[in-house]
C-alpha cells in the first residue's frame, strides 16, 4: 500500500482551499490545483485569512501558520496533481464535468493512488464510471465549513 505523503486537491474554491489547509495542518504536503487562475488567487487569499484568524484566536503561532502555508503549493499544473498519493476533487457540482475531469486525471495517476470526490449530491457510482480502476475511488464529503465542522462522510 502506498504511503500517503502528498495530498492533491482539485478545485480551489472555498471547499478545496479549506480542505487543503486541513491536510497541511496535519503535516501533509498539499498540492492545490485549479485550471482557473482567479480561483487559485482566491484560494491563497482564503488560506491566508484562515491562518491569520487562527493566529489571532491563539490556535497557532505565526510561525506555525507560516509553516502550514509553506506545505501548500497552489498551481494549475495537472501533471503535478496527478503525482499525488491521494487526491480529493472539489470542483463544480456538474456530473459531466466531474466525469470528464476524472477520466483525464485517473488515466494520468499511478494505479494505487486513492481518488475521492467531495460531491454532496451527485452519484458516486455515476462519477466512478469515468475512473480508470474505479475500485480505488470513493466519496469523501467534507461538511461545510470544513475548517469549523470536523466531519467527513466517506462513501
Amino acid at each position: 500500500m502506498r504511503e500517503l505523503k502528498n495530498i492533491g486537491i482539485a478545485g480551489a474554491g472555498t471547499m478545496g482551499a479549506t480542505i487543503a489547509a486541513i491536510f497541511a495542518e496535519h503535516g501533509y504536503s498539499v498540492f492545490l490545483y485549479d485550471k482557473f487562475p482567479k480561483a487559485l488567487d482566491r484560494a491563497n487569499e482564503i488560506i491566508t485569512i484562515g491562518q491569520k484568524a487562527a493566529v489571532e484566536a491563539g490556535e497557532r503561532t505565526e510561525d506555525e501558520a507560516q509553516q502550514l502555508m509553506a506545505r501548500i503549493e497552489i498551481s494549475d499544473d495537472l501533471d503535478k496533481l496527478a503525482a499525488s498519493d491521494f487526491i480529493v476533487e472539489a470542483i463544480v457540482e456538474n456530473l459531466d464535468i466531474k466525469k470528464e475531469f476524472w477520466a483525464e486525471l485517473s488515466a494520468m495517476t499511478d494505479d494505487d493512488v486513492i481518488l475521492a470526490t467531495n460531491t454532496s449530491g451527485l452519484s458516486i457510482t455515476k462519477i466512478a464510471e469515468a475512473v480508470k480502476k474505479p475500485e480505488r475511488f470513493a466519496g469523501m464529503h467534507w461538511i461545510n465549513p470544513s475548517h469549523l465542522i470536523p466531519l467527513v462522510e466517506v462513501i
